[in-house]
């Protein structure tokens, strides 16, 4: 009996570890490098992006991609070549981006396979801030915000807002300015509407926060809606009324950006916590790694 009781510890201890073990899929880009593009652009700015090349994930140093050839094909089936500046930076001022229509991207160079991807710029949207009020989180101090977002009724439509505090009082400085990992300015929704409560699932430190509001649209019927939210930061404390400014940033995304932001955040949350799945980190670079998006974007500015 005392046998059959070690035998079967024995199964028992076997299985466990074999449950453990992750096989987590990842390019073979030691061998064989990728061109990796990153290009996010709006209709109000000369569009640029960047190209580099995929290193071994031991390597820090990012190795630019200079001589590369970089186009843009626009709606109406035109080419225009990007030139380049600095740094693996390339950029082209000279056309009108138009709301509602598809851009392409294509790179090439003759140590890597060719990339492509395309995106559509969104359609620009009102926000208008209805209330804010002081509150807090988790004893945490942080402003809460009602706004009101209007936009044309679409099936691939995606919003971002993220909010920050400049203080007045020169003395109130920065909390986190030497760990990149934490951030300065939390946000928190509960809103039926925001996605956070889905990123932070299974983050074994969710006090963390996020750095923006995530909200799909496609989960709304309404062309105008509210959504309500609270950003955080320890330094409210220190602050007195009228002496902090509020800087809040409304982005209309498409969906591949959208998923792009997503994941960033929950890479970002899991480094370091054994307990989480690994994050992949969205791309829609095709043949290489990246990101090539567009938005729409209205500023709200007020003194709290």
């Amino acid at each position: 009996m005392h046998q059959i009781k070690n035998f079967i510890m024995l199964i028992l201890g076997i299985l466990l570890i074999i449950s453990c073990e992750q096989i987590v899929p990842f390019p073979a880009t030691q061998d064989s490098p990728l061109m990796a593009l990153n290009g996010i652009f709006t209709d109000d700015e000369a569009l640029s992006i960047h190209l580099s090349s995929t290193l071994p994930i031991n390597t820090q140093e990012v190795e630019h991609i200079f001589d590369a050839t970089a186009e843009l094909i626009t709606p109406d089936g035109h080419n225009h070549l990007l030139s380049h500046s600095v740094n693996g930076n390339y950029f082209l001022s000279n056309v009108v981006l138009e709301e509602n229509k598809t851009y392409e991207i294509k790179a090439s160079h003759p140590e890597f396979p060719d990339i492509e991807s395309s995106t559509q710029l969104p359609e620009k949207f009102t926000a208008k801030l209805i209330d804010t009020s002081l509150t807090n989180i988790e004893g945490v101090p942080g402003w809460s915000y009602d706004i009101m977002l209007e936009a044309k009724e679409s099936p691939d439509k995606y919003f971002m807002i993220d909010v920050s505090y400049t203080y007045l009082d020169s003395t109130i400085l920065p909390m986190f300015i030497d760990d990149p990992k934490r951030i300065e300015f939390s946000h928190f929704s509960t809103a039926i509407s925001a996605e956070n409560q889905q990123i932070l699932a299974d983050i074994s430190d969710p006090a963390e926060g996020l750095k923006a509001i995530f909200i799909p649209k496609p989960y709304l019927a309404e062309e105008k809606f509210n959504i309500s939210f609270i950003v955080a930061d320890r330094n409210l404390s220190k602050a007195t009324k009228g002496q902090t400014n509020a800087q809040i940033r409304v982005r209309s995304i498409g969906k591949e950006l959208y998923q792009y932001y997503k994941t960033l955040e929950r890479y970002r949350l899991s480094l370091g916590d054994f307990f989480i799945e690994p994050v992949q980190i969205h791309s829609n670079i095709h043949e290489g790694v990246g990101i090539f998006g567009a938005y729409q974007e209205q500023i709200i500015q007020i003194q709290l």
